[in-house]
């Protein structure tokens, strides 16, 4: 008898084993081909899965981790992403929040493109804050761009740590930017404020702060991530 519960207590601990550190490292590899399957395009996708969770067996994690590189979601791309998902179910294909941070983040707007040296995000899945910095010449040519797809003519913008300054109808004037039901205004002190950037009603994004420093712009809102993964899945 006492060899039978010998054997009994170590094939627990075999299978608790397995559970709580082998079943993540064959999990991880697993859920990086159903990534790729969603419709993630990258040169390369890493999953793991956070160990000694035993709700993998049910099919939940406390923790994904998400790497990729030169990723392809247009209309943009990123040059590298970490994401952290929580509370993961990976036969439903749903998480309940994210947090990380992407970098070289390339947005095309008609036919140019614009970059964020980086962004982060975090938060609920559903409405996670995403904040976004640009350089001071990117940031300009952002502002440039959004404002001619509006029949907005700017000439000589300039993004300092207070501000932009800019040319309007050969008038040099220092700008302001606000963001109002979830849009991008600018404000040149005449005629109003004009929209630059404001989403459509379906897009799973809108804005909430724009502000300066160091020379660059950052500008913040919130993302339906859960909302981009399900487009990429159909």
């Amino acid at each position: 008898m006492g060899g039978f519960l010998r054997f009994v207590a170590w094939f627990v601990l075999l299978v608790a084993g397995f559970v709580l550190a082998g079943l993540p490292l064959l999990v991880g590899p697993l859920l990086a081909g159903t990534v790729r399957d969603m419709g993630v395009r990258a040169d390369t996708v890493n999953v793991s899965v956070a160990l000694f969770d035993p709700g993998l067996v049910l099919g939940r994690s406390r923790q994904v981790t998400i790497d990729a590189t030169n990723v392809d979601m247009a209309p943009a791309t990123i040059g590298s992403f970490h994401l952290d998902l929580g509370n993961v179910g990976y036969f439903e294909r749903t998480f309940e929040s994210v947090s990380g941070e992407l970098t070289d983040v390339r947005f095309m707007m008609g036919t140019d493109s614009v970059r964020a040296a980086s962004a982060t995000l975090t938060g609920t899945a559903d409405a996670a804050t995403v904040t976004a910095r640009f350089a001071a010449d990117q940031a300009a040519r952002l502002l440039t761009i959004a404002a001619a797809h509006n029949g907005l003519t700017l000439q000589d913008v300039t993004v300092t740590p207070s501000g932009v300054r800019v040319t309007v109808h050969g008038i040099e004037a220092d700008a302001r930017l606000l963001v109002r039901g979830g849009a991008l205004l600018f404000d040149p002190g005449e005629g109003g404020p004009q929209v630059l950037l404001q989403p459509k009603p379906s897009d799973p994004w809108q804005l909430s702060d724009v502000w300066f420093s160091e020379g660059g712009m950052n500008l913040s809102g919130t993302v339906d991530v859960a909302a981009i993964a399900r487009n990429l899945a159909h």
